[in-house]
């Protein structure tokens, strides 16, 4: 693969509908999603068999990929693509240091998208997903009004 790279950077708050877009995105033929970027590409090469949570040691793609990958002399993304055969490569909420790290390759057209949600559902989402997590909040369903008496 010699051609150029599209790199489509989602950026969001937790819980702001990024699953869903992404799903979206890599539904396309040619797109290819890399989940959490930060836990993917900080993974070590003993730790391969764990990126895969479907098919663990057994991975056809990202088993193969650590084995191939020299992460001094190539970018992630590019050599992600390359293995895929994908064109375009989907990322979710990189770090700084892994936008200046690794997509500063030429041959990636990088493309934001920014995902907004009322801060209220944010809110809402975390307290329902993480009540333990996110103690400080007063949050109580069994005492919630019921405005439909």
């Amino acid at each position: 693969m010699k051609q150029a790279v599209d790199v489509v950077i989602l950026k969001s708050m937790p819980y702001s509908g990024t699953t869903w877009l992404n799903a979206v995105l890599a539904s396309h033929d040619y797109a290819f999603y890399l989940g959490p970027y930060h836990i993917i590409f900080n993974t070590r090469r003993d730790e391969a068999h764990t990126v895969c949570k479907i098919h663990g040691e057994a991975c056809p793609f990202w088993m193969p990929f650590y084995e191939q990958w020299h992460p001094e002399d190539e970018s992630f993304v590019y050599k992600v693509a390359q293995l895929s055969g994908k064109s375009m490569v989907v990322i979710n909420n990189p770090n700084q240091a892994m936008l200046d790290r690794d997509l500063k390759d030429p041959r990636l057209r990088l493309h934001s998208i920014i995902v907004y949600r009322d801060g209220r559902a944010n809110i809402n989402s975390l307290l329902r997903h993480s009540p333990d997590k996110y103690n400080t909040f007063y949050y109580k369903p069994e005492i919630a009004l019921d405005f439909a008496q």
